[in-house]
């Protein structure tokens, strides 16, 4: 490489680092790319809820009710017995 284009290389180099709008514009880019990421995660947590949505209002799963077992929800007229767990040995 020649010593005129090292020269040239480092004087838009220098030039570019001190120029306040081609700061902003390599911050704005920065923030670009920050946001692609948090729209792409956006796009895939509503993919799953969307898929979370249909999963719900589906009649003919049992899903809702494993949810709401889950919950420790009961039926009507159902009776809830609980147990307490046998005490440690020592």
């Amino acid at each position: 490489m020649s010593r005129l284009l090292k020269y040239l290389l480092l004087a838009a180099a220098v030039y570019l680092a001190v120029n306040k709008n081609f700061r902003t514009l390599a911050k704005n880019h920065l923030l670009l790319l920050d946001l692609k990421k948090q729209l792409a995660a956006c796009a895939s947590e509503q993919e799953r809820l969307t898929r979370e949505k249909a999963r719900l209002s589906d009649d003919k799963s049992d899903y809702v009710e494993r949810l709401a077992r889950r919950e420790n929800f009961l039926k009507p007229g159902e009776v809830e017995f609980r147990f307490t767990p046998p005490a440690a040995k020592k």
